[in-house]
């Protein structure tokens, strides 16, 4: 068996490469927005079309992405980098007021995002495939065959 191709990790990626696909889509979905304000309502052509690009192509990455993580911790650590990524270009680049509530909420948005982190996995049945591959390339031949049943001998010896 040959090793997959770049073009197969990239669509079918490990578990850190589904996580940077994520930071782009976060990224993507930050400058969209950005842009979004800036297009007046889309009456600013290439304010509206810069917008629509990010957004395609923030979408995109989070597809890929989602093709390994499961959407329970994907989806919601994206729209907290989104929400919290917002802010602060809010408060950087356009000079919106800081308020404590503002931030309260922020670092409850972080907080939340990191707890449903708390315990990294893939998608349950990726999870499998990726255990039953593992074990087949790497364990010895005696090691994966299945273990002799428990219980009596069935030698005809009691």
């Amino acid at each position: 068996m040959s090793a997959p191709s770049w073009w197969d990790t990239w669509n079918h990626p490990p578990r850190w490469l589904a996580w940077f696909q994520v930071f782009i889509t976060i990224i993507g979905n930050i400058v969209g927005g950005s842009l979004l304000s800036k297009s007046e309502g889309f009456t600013r052509i290439p304010f509206a079309i810069g917008s629509t690009l990010s957004y395609l192509i923030a979408f995109y990455f989070l597809a890929v992405a989602m093709r390994s993580l499961p959407v329970s911790t994907s989806y919601p650590l994206q729209i907290a980098g989104v929400v919290s990524g917002t802010v602060f270009v809010g408060l950087v680049l356009y000079g919106e007021e800081v308020s404590v509530a503002k931030l309260i909420a922020v670092v409850a948005i972080i907080v939340g995002a990191a707890i449903l982190e708390r315990k990294p996995e893939l998608r349950p049945e990726l999870e499998r495939e990726l255990l039953a591959r593992q074990q087949s390339t790497t364990a010895p031949r005696s090691a994966r065959l299945e273990p002799a049943p428990k219980g009596p001998a069935m030698d005809g010896r009691a």
